[in-house]
């Protein structure tokens, strides 16, 4: 390849990346922007990065240090980087840029399978394999679990991604030095990359030339010792409670030693594992549907290549051994050391198609990018068919209309939180509040435990902020009985915290005298004579709606919209006339002039923290709320609906006595500019 025709390949694979890495940190900041990282993990790692600045690995967040948890060391060397601008979305900045060099390591692969020479300088001398190449490359940029990586959450696992593939793509041009250099880049992201490296490694002893095969066994011998090195010293020096991974395999055995002696006693379970879960047609689904997933858009040419899959075969069982189904799909981050592995793969299947003649490499390229195409259709993180995916994304990527204005709030709520120390706060809130070193989750205070592990999590002694969507989906997957909602009420009460802001479920708790009364006692409430109860313990006061219907003013970028966006404030009457022990969820349904219901929301009667089965005995209680629907609606009359279900239950509630549910709890009229 002479300069002329190097310096445009050159400049062509840097546009590429800076216009995916463009593309795809503008989706993370989309994302950040609106509060939609709505898991532990960035934070955590943001957390991490700012207090390996302090020299310290210890996480209030997960409470422990991080290497007890994942030996994820590559975070030393991205600290320099966070600290160059010390803000939450510089991770998810790395991230996305990172994920892009990828592409590099690929179009140089592709080159070289195209051109049939073990050369990339050589080979893009082609006229025609460039070409191909490129859409090579494309096809690696639309899959769809690299998707899921960069925007789901922040992994250190990304580095591992993009340095796996350089590492094959210097294995496969014979430039040792540099293959060893990115292999033990990509040992630093995580403790399990070990197995890809090691298996590389392997595979360069049985299948590359004499100066590869050397390397191999250094490879090798590089992934075990670093495996060795966590195992033996690092995990037992920061091991917790807090992180119980062990039991991720008990379907296996309870202890490494049973896992072992099980899995020779009878390997074909293990082999039915790999590919199913006996007894469990959801998990053996999703396992079906992860290949599929990874393979269909590579037009499952990696089968192409038998001897490069052996190398994808360890990590593939970590996940598939796995008990959490979780491990079982791409929408999470878990493609990211599958995937190198796997493209590796296919441009040595398409290598192998080329052999037949040029022309057949490069339809198989094309090819290659029509299937990748497919799957972006169908499984895209942005929204696709989702046609044979069981599991859709966990996270939105492009916010709603309402997820919008509550950005707004939740901008204004963080602007509050106390100085002074101690936080607590639902998924959304905690990258933002990362850099302090006393700020907890509010999913273990809710659960009771650690995240995936028994032990008791220790309640903080001085708080003074929780702050949370007491309404989010995963918050109440953590609070089924009334315990949950007590141990938030003896925090509260402990430091004094009332609810200072309230915006539907959105409540923020400061040290502030009397709070908003969202949910307080009501003597002056007469009874309407009309009831119903449920389950025989509470009783739900059907009076007249007085619901209310008035414009919100929280995000002033809406102002030409305020006439067709609006809150809907109601209050709701109650009394509990026996003992009961079970957590109450309501669902809203707002119905417009034509009976069809236009939104709905799902929420925790008495907001989570004031559960229903401690309100006081033969007592009226009123509830306050206010609804944003985050809906346009036309003239007409409005109301809205309220229905009760039992957290947890498998059974519907027992209704006995008055009205029947649906229960109207507001009604209210939208006027247009010319009514």
């Amino acid at each position: 390849m002479n300069a002329r025709r190097g310096l445009p390949v050159s400049l062509a694979r840097l546009a590429w990346v800076l216009g995916f890495g463009a593309i795809l940190t503008a989706l993370a900041w989309t994302k950040y922007a609106n509060y939609l990282y709505d898991d532990i993990d960035h934070a955590m790692f943001v957390q991490a990065l700012e207090r390996a600045l302090h020299g310290s690995t210890f996480l209030s967040i997960r409470g422990m240090s991080w290497p007890g948890d994942h030996a994820s060391y590559a975070l030393w060397l991205l600290a320099p980087l966070y600290a160059l601008a010390r803000h939450p979305f510089t991770p998810l900045l790395i991230q996305g840029c990172v994920l892009a060099l990828g592409l590099i390591p690929v179009h140089r692969m592709a080159v070289r399978a195209l051109d049939g020479s073990a050369s990339a300088a050589s080979a893009t001398a082609s006229a025609h394999a460039p070409r191909a190449a490129w859409g090579l490359v494309a096809a690696y940029l639309l899959q769809p679990a690299l998707g899921y990586l960069g925007l789901y959450e922040f992994h250190p696992e990304f580095l591992a991604t993009t340095a796996l593939l350089f590492m094959f793509d210097a294995l496969g041009e014979g430039r040792i030095r540099s293959c060893l250099a990115w292999a033990l880049l990509a040992l630093l992201a995580r403790e399990d990359v070990a197995l890809v490296v090691g298996g590389a490694g392997v595979w360069a002893m049985l299948f590359r030339p004499r100066t590869a095969k050397a390397a191999g066994g250094v490879m090798l011998a590089m992934a075990c010792a670093l495996l060795a090195f966590t195992l033996v010293v690092v995990r037992p020096h920061f091991t917790s409670d807090a992180a119980q991974y062990g039991t991720m395999y008990l379907a296996l055995g309870d202890s490494p030693a049973a896992i072992l002696r099980n899995a020779l006693h009878d390997p074909m379970h293990v082999l039915r594992l790999l590919v199913g879960t006996p007894g469990n047609a959801l998990d053996t689904q999703l396992k079906h549907e992860m290949m599929l997933h990874l393979l269909l858009p590579l037009a499952f040419l990696p089968l192409l290549a038998p001897a490069a899959l052996l190398v994808v075969l360890p990590v593939w069982a970590e996940h598939m051994l796995s008990v959490r189904p979780q491990q079982h799909t791409i929408v999470y981050h878990y493609g990211a050391l599958l995937l190198p592995v796997l493209v590796w793969a296919a441009i040595e299947g398409v290598r192998r198609v080329r052999l037949l003649g040029a022309r057949w490499g490069s339809a198989a390229a094309w090819f290659v990018l029509a299937c990748a195409v497919t799957g972006q259709v169908l499984w895209s993180p942005l929204g696709g068919f989702g046609w044979w995916q069981t599991r859709h994304a966990v996270e939105d990527v492009r916010p709603s209309v309402l997820q919008q204005r509550e950005a707004a709030v939740r901008d204004t709520m963080i602007g509050a939180v106390s100085a002074r120390p101690g936080v607590i706060a639902g998924f959304e809130f905690l990258s933002r509040l990362a850099a302090r070193d006393d700020v907890h989750s509010l999913h273990h205070l809710l659960g009771g435990t650690y995240t995936y592990s028994s032990a008791p999590y220790p309640v903080p002694a001085l708080v003074n902020t929780v702050v949370a969507d007491w309404s989010d989906p995963r918050l109440r997957a953590y609070a089924l009985t009334p315990d949950a909602g007590r141990r938030v009420r003896r925090i509260l009460d402990a430091n004094a915290l009332h609810p200072a802001m309230a915006h539907g479920d959105l409540v923020e708790f400061l040290p502030v005298g009397q709070g908003l009364p969202l949910v307080a006692r009501d003597p002056a409430q007469p009874d309407s004579g009309r009831m119903t109860t449920y389950d025989d313990a509470l009783e739900y006061l059907a009076g007249i709606p007085r619901g209310t219907y008035r414009p919100s003013d929280i995000d002033t970028r809406l102002h030409h919209h305020l006439d067709r966006f609006a809150t809907v404030s109601f209050e709701t009457h109650w009394r509990r006339v026996a003992p009961l022990d079970a957590v109450y969820w309501m669902r809203l349904e707002l119905v417009g002039p034509n009976e069809q219901v236009v939104a709905t929301h799902t929420r925790v009667l008495g907001y989570m923290v004031w559960p229903v089965a401690d309100w006081p005995l033969g007592e009226l209680v009123t509830e306050r709320y206010d609804w944003d629907p985050g809906v346009s609606l036309p003239s007409g009359r409005y109301h809205v609906q309220m229905r009760l279900a039992r957290a947890g239950a498998k059974e519907p509630v027992h209704l006995r006595r008055g009205p029947v549910e649906p229960f109207t709890v507001a009604e209210f009229d939208v006027f247009g500019s010319g009514d």
